[in-house]
């Protein structure tokens, strides 16, 4: 919604796998025609996979990848629930809904960030801006740490705009195509 506020023209799409996060997502957007949810994981594959979903100290910590430092990390926070979940390809799901370009993608999905970005090719060619959570510790099992992503994305013509990495475990980093800035 703060998305939206600041860019009221801007269309939205939004991405929640968890059904009950989506329950109160399609509340909280409801009769916005400027923001679209979708009860999906992005991924590096279309399907039915597997979901963490986390609970305890925050239910914001669910993930398609299994909890591994997170544990010992945030010990307050739990992995008791294994749901399904469908999830789609960025790249496949732009082309389903004609969308050639994106101006800024946000992601936070606990440690899987790097997959659909390496999936996608053709849209993170055609995106500026990429707001994303990384992980400095193996948080998730197989989760590439912040050097490795940083890397990626420079090699993908993206630079470093605003890096804050206050936590141990994770922290976020805007990254811009290296042309616009």
């Amino acid at each position: 919604m703060r998305l939206n506020k600041y860019w009221p023209d801007a269309q939205i799409y939004v991405f929640e796998p968890e059904p009950s996060m989506f329950n109160q997502l399609e509340k909280t957007v409801e009769g916005n025609s400027k923001i679209k949810a979708y009860q999906l994981a992005l991924s590096d594959k279309a399907g039915i996979l597997e979901f963490h979903k986390s609970s305890g100290g925050s239910d914001a910590s669910s993930s398609l990848l299994k909890p591994k430092e997170h544990l010992s990390a945030h010990p307050t926070v739990y992995f008791d629930d294994v749901i399904k979940v469908n999830v789609a390809n960025l790249d496949n799901w732009c082309k389903e809904s004609n969308i050639a370009t994106i101006d800024f993608m946000w992601l936070d999905m606990q440690g899987n960030e790097i997959n659909v970005l390496k999936s996608c090719p053709t849209i993170l060619s055609k995106t500026c801006a990429v707001y994303t959570e990384v992980s400095l510790i193996e948080t998730y099992e197989g989760v590439v740490l912040y050097p490795e992503f940083k890397q990626f994305m420079e090699k993908n013509g993206f630079k470093v705009f605003i890096e804050y990495l206050p936590w141990k475990d994770m922290g976020n980093v805007l990254f811009i195509r290296q042309e616009l800035i």
